[in-house]
């Protein structure tokens, strides 16, 4: 075999070899995911989500925390939500198995926020920039299913 042809079965080896192992890990985390979310399917625990996940923009903008919310088959996890005033992201995933309408309104005030998630488009992620006060995320479909967002001034 000439030398140049050598080289070249190497090259392409060693691509090879880099692009199984990268689906190898994408195939792990993947599972991974799958077998978390199925594992907390029916396990809400009725806490106050105090702490948020931190995502940082891209090049190099503010960092903005995310507030998870899951809608599981019972209802919203977490049950509460209280931050300090100023922008961050409402992420609600739906994993309820049905269609839900949600609703973020103030209490004794207008309504904020109206979508759809369905489960052909379970999850819904957007930016919000809240004046202190107390809030109520629901869903038109289960009235007693609720998750109260607490925004302080500080």
């Amino acid at each position: 075999m000439p030398q140049s042809l050598h080289k070249t079965s190497i090259k392409l080896q060693r691509v090879q070899l880099a692009v199984l192992g990268v689906t190898a890990v994408l195939a792990v985390l993947m599972a991974g995911r799958v077998w978390a979310s199925i594992r907390n399917v029916d396990t809400p625990s009725p806490s106050v989500n105090t702490r948020a996940a931190v995502t940082s923009l891209p090049q190099g903008g503010p960092r903005i925390e995310t507030e998870l919310v899951t809608v599981l088959r019972t209802g919203f996890e977490p049950l509460e939500i209280s931050r300090p005033r100023g922008p961050f992201f409402l992420e609600v995933d739906n994993r309820s198995e049905g269609d839900v309408n949600l609703r973020l309104e103030r209490l004794g005030h207008e309504r904020i926020k109206a979508r759809a998630l369905l489960t052909t488009a379970p999850e819904w992620q957007e930016e919000l920039n809240l004046p202190p006060g107390d809030y109520v995320l629901s869903d038109a479909n289960h009235p007693d299913w609720t998750c109260r967002i607490t925004i302080t001034p500080n």
